[in-house]
């Protein structure tokens, strides 16, 4: 083969094989590209489906107060009140409320619990003893405007020593409710009261609101019914064995169905008030 014929065959080659490398090249960009496009569609969609899926559900934080008659289930704010909260989740999951009693109790108004001095054989200090989870007392969590109080009352409780954050969503003192006890504006401490039949308009702008029963308010009903002496003590002792704090992912609707529907657990009957001035007994 002559040197001509050679060197027409290696640039044939050399052609060749360049055209093989541009079309490998060609290939790697184009899968490139398709792979690119199908991570992005993918992503999407997943994307898509993950926030659709998780936008409509929240972290509740729940207590069960387990009682010797019956468990009641709470599910928490921390949004309407954070510090409260803190507290009341706090103390539990250190065991203070352990071994406590519900000690004052009022037919068609509420259950009041959370005193550590009702642990002793002494049932005439009862109501007057607990503290917060940092010690002594904290201060209120309400924001007056939102319960629908008009200037003059809002006028009249700050007259009061009463103070109020705008910055908070708070809840009515209604049927099902926890609240704190307190013995005034900014004493709050360990005691806690749960509303049970009838609205409490009364006490609306001076007790924290921080949750709500969403099973078991029957069991709260019937605590509340139990013999009393003439301090509204239980004759035969209500005892909260131990209060669970659990965190639950449930959808808001849920939430709101289900604490709808306790609070339909029980009919409401007479339409008048307490006033108890005393209430707290803290």
């Amino acid at each position: 083969m002559g040197k001509a014929q050679k060197f027409k065959q290696q640039r044939k080659v050399e052609r060749e094989t360049k055209q093989k490398a541009g079309q490998e090249r060609q290939k790697l960009f184009f899968s490139t590209i398709i792979t690119l496009v199908l991570l992005v569609i993918v992503g999407y969609f997943v994307s898509n489906w993950y926030f659709n899926n998780k936008k409509d559900k929240v972290m509740e934080t729940q207590a069960l107060i387990s009682t010797n008659m019956g468990d009641i289930k709470l599910v928490l704010y921390p949004e309407a009140a954070p510090k409260t909260v803190e507290n009341f989740v706090g103390l539990a999951k250190k065991g203070y409320y352990d071994g406590t009693l519900f000690h004052r109790v009022i037919k068609d108004f509420m259950i009041q619990g959370g005193d550590p001095l009702s642990k002793d054989d002494d049932p005439s200090n009862d109501g007057t003893g607990g503290e917060s989870l940092w010690g002594g007392k904290f201060a209120d969590e309400i924001n007056a405007k939102s319960l629908g109080l008009t200037d003059e009352q809002i006028a009249s409780l700050e007259s009061e020593g009463y103070k109020y954050d705008d910055k908070l969503t708070s809840y009515k003192v209604e049927p099902g409710v926890i609240a704190m006890a307190n013995s005034g504006s900014d004493s709050n401490g360990s005691q806690f009261f749960i509303v049970t039949t009838q609205p409490q308009e009364h006490l609306n702008g001076r007790h924290t609101v921080f949750g709500k029963i969403i099973e078991g308010l029957d069991v709260a009903v019937k605590i509340s019914e139990v013999e009393t002496d003439e301090n509204d003590r239980p004759k035969g002792n209500v005892v909260i064995n131990k209060i669970t704090i659990t965190e639950t992912e449930k959808t808001s609707s849920e939430s709101d169905q289900t604490m709808s529907a306790s609070v339909n657990q029980i009919e409401t009957d007479g339409t008048g008030s307490y006033t108890v001035e005393n209430l707290p007994l803290e």
